[in-house]
């Protein structure tokens, strides 16, 4: 008779390990009819059959499960039942009595390349990884050259890596890998994984390569190959790896998180305005800081201060619903607003402001928003002692000194612009040119 088709009904963490995997293999269910084998049905058998497969047609997997299990309690069922109770049991949720099953069945007909197929299948999805790598092994092994499925290699491979037993992975996958010239990007990923693991970077690199030459318009393939480039130590190659994913992509877009990492693997290549122009693509309130200390690193201090405003105004506006900047965001913005005013020659500005956010707090500070607040000072003295105050830079030295971390460095400063002070006091006034000229 013919048998039904195999189902695709996953476990939770079956859907998610395959789907990374991007193993396209059908799951287990009875097997494909044509085979010849010992399953001759009896009449009481062919009606229990029939009438469970009405009832999965039906939605009723436990009631067909329920009608074949009297058949099946014999000696030597017939492979064609026990493979429709596995599957009815599977399907009613009943993973463990499908196990059961399946197991008798392979006990019963162990050559059968379905049986074993199935097995091994379930075995995966139930993570017992070390009965599936050799179950989906052997079921390779045993079905027939023209018809086998790669796909259980790269199954019994992942189940191999998710046991650490990495070499053995390796042999798996690449296996699978040779068989199938048009190998999906998950199997590389598994096999990269699994190098990177070993230390061999190198290795990964060039199976991402050769991934990337045998699907080059699929945006997975090009994202793999700028992570392992970024694993590898080359952050420009792999952000522009990134870059080609996210151009492969329908709408050219990448998502926020993928804008931020691709800015940080620009910063680390010191490509500043790139990084900038990422983050700015990103549009979240938590990357405008880091923007504009990417713009002032590139040299555009005009666009960072525009950018610290939009900061402050992001602050603001988030002051009412519950403040996502923290007090340390505040000091650096600060900070580096002082920073560009100072490169930008407006001098007095950027003191004021920076004597104005390094206030001592209300609460007690931790130990970051301290040293900051040290940080600010200290610009501000070194400004004001550039100007020629020295008086006003011993205060602001005075008040570097209260803080903790900045005792000996701010007491040290405010006695050097104080001693320069009484030097100037006690210097000769200088010669007027009539002085020069005038009669003795």
């Amino acid at each position: 008779m013919t048998r039904p088709r195999r189902h695709a009904a996953l476990t939770p963490f079956a859907l998610a390990l395959v789907l990374c995997l991007g193993l396209a293999l059908g799951l287990p269910g009875p097997a494909r009819a044509g085979r010849a084998r010992d399953d001759r049905l009896g009449p009481a058998q062919y009606a229990a059959v029939t009438e469970a497969r009405e009832l999965m047609e039906q939605g009723d997997p436990a009631g067909a499960a329920q009608r074949l299990l009297p058949v099946a309690d014999e000696a030597r069922p017939p492979l064609v039942v026990l493979d429709h109770l596995a599957w009815a049991q599977e399907r009613a949720g009943a993973h463990d009595a499908a196990l059961v099953t399946y197991r008798r069945a392979a006990g019963l007909y162990p050559n059968d390349p379905g049986t074993a197929r199935n097995l091994g299948i379930l075995l995966f999805n139930r993570q017992r990884f070390a009965e599936a790598a050799p179950a989906l092994e052997r079921a390779y092994g045993l079905q027939p050259e023209e018809g086998r499925e790669p796909t259980l290699l790269a199954m019994a491979g992942s189940a191999q890596a998710r046991m650490h037993r990495f070499p053995q992975a390796l042999g798996l996958l690449d296996r699978a890998e040779t068989t199938e010239p048009a190998a999906p990007v998950s199997w590389t990923a598994m096999s990269a994984y699994c190098c990177l693991r070993l230390d061999r970077t190198d290795a990964a690199l060039a199976r991402c390569r050769a991934c990337a030459r045998r699907h080059p318009r699929d945006p997975a393939a090009w994202s793999l190959l700028g992570r392992v480039l970024a694993r590898h130590g080359d952050p420009l190659a792999a952000a522009s790896a990134l870059e080609t994913a996210r151009a492969l992509r329908p709408d050219g877009r990448a998502a926020p998180d993928e804008y931020r990492e691709l800015a940080a693997l620009y910063a680390l290549g010191h490509a500043h305005a790139e990084a900038a122009r990422c983050l700015a693509a990103a549009d979240e309130p938590g990357t405008t800081l880091r923007r504009a200390e990417l713009l002032r690193l590139n040299g555009r201090n005009r666009e960072a201060l525009e950018a610290l405003d939009r900061f402050d105004r992001e602050r603001a506006a988030n002051t009412a619903t519950g403040p996502t900047v923290t007090p340390e965001d505040v000091l650096r913005a600060a900070l580096l607003r002082g920073r560009i005013l100072r490169d930008l020659g407006r001098t007095g500005e950027a003191v004021d402001g920076l004597l104005a956010s390094a206030r001592p707090p209300a609460a007690d500070p931790g130990r970051t928003v301290q040293r900051l607040r040290g940080a600010l000072l200290l610009l501000a003295g070194e400004l004001r002692w550039g100007e020629g105050d020295w008086t006003g830079a011993a205060r602001i030295f005075d008040d570097l000194a209260a803080v903790p971390g900045y005792a000996d460095t701010g007491a040290s400063l405010a006695e050097g612009m104080r001693a320069m002070v009484r030097e100037a006091a006690l210097a000769p006034a200088p010669l007027s040119p009539s002085s020069l000229t005038a009669a003795p």
